[in-house]
C-alpha cells in the first residue's frame, strides 16, 4: 500500500519516497531467506562463505546487494531490484549503503 502525504501537506510524492517506503522493505523481507534470486548479476567467483561475499560487497562503494548460491558463487549488483523466485540461491541480502 502506497503512503501519501496528508492532504494539507504540500509535499510532492516523489518516486524516491514510494521506493523507500514500499519497495525497500519488500527487498529486505524477501532477501533474507532461501529460494529468492535478488538478480545480482556481477559474478565475483567462488567464495568460502556468505560472509566473504558480504565483505566483498561492502568493499565496493557501488555494491547495493549480493547473493551467494549453493555452488559458492558470489554475485553483486549496483542497482536495487526486487528479484524473483529461484531454487538454487541459499541466502541473499540487500545491503544498506546510505541512500539508494
Amino acid at each position: 500500500m502506497l503512503t501519501f502525504p496528508a492532504q494539507n501537506d504540500t509535499t510532492i510524492l516523489r518516486h524516491k519516497d514510494a521506493f523507500h517506503s514500499n519497495i525497500i522493505p519488500k527487498m529486505s523481507a524477501t532477501g533474507s531467506g532461501s529460494g529468492w534470486d535478488n538478480e545480482s548479476d556481477s559474478d565475483k567467483g567462488v567464495m568460502n562463505s556468505i560472509d566473504a561475499c558480504k565483505i566483498r560487497c561492502e568493499g565496493e562503494m557501488q555494491c547495493k546487494k549480493y547473493s551467494f548460491d549453493s555452488e559458492g558463487r558470489c554475485k553483486t549488483r549496483e542497482d536495487p531490484r526486487l528479484g524473483k523466485v529461484a531454487a538454487d540461491v541459499i541466502r541473499l541480502a540487500a545491503r544498506p549503503h546510505g541512500e539508494i
